[in-house]
């Protein structure tokens, strides 16, 4: 694995005290995901969305700050500290694609 890279068995695992996640994969079971669970696990409730399949207003009236890219909004603007971000951002999918 990459330097810095932490491999999460679950998306709630990977929440689990982050400061960002970021959704690479439009995979079903990413739409399904219990985003009260999520929110409640993060430290900061930052979620950027590459593939915008998950509905924005939802996932702000939850409490996330959510970027969809290509949408041209950001719910609200939250520095992130960038190498946690960064670390936690693919662990999600990075576990799914050693299986």
């Amino acid at each position: 694995p990459l330097a810095g890279l932490e491999l999460c068995p679950d998306a709630y695992s990977a929440a689990n005290d982050s400061d960002a996640l970021i959704l690479l994969t439009d995979w079903p079971e990413f739409r399904s995901l219990d985003f009260v669970r999520i929110r409640s696990l993060m430290r900061r409730p930052v979620l950027i969305d590459t593939k915008n399949m998950l509905p924005y207003s939802q996932l702000v009236g939850l409490g996330f700050d959510y970027a969809g890219v290509g949408r041209g909004h950001l719910a609200k603007t939250v520095p992130i500290p960038a190498t946690k971000a960064l670390a936690r951002a693919a662990v999600a999918t990075a576990r799914k694609a050693q299986h």
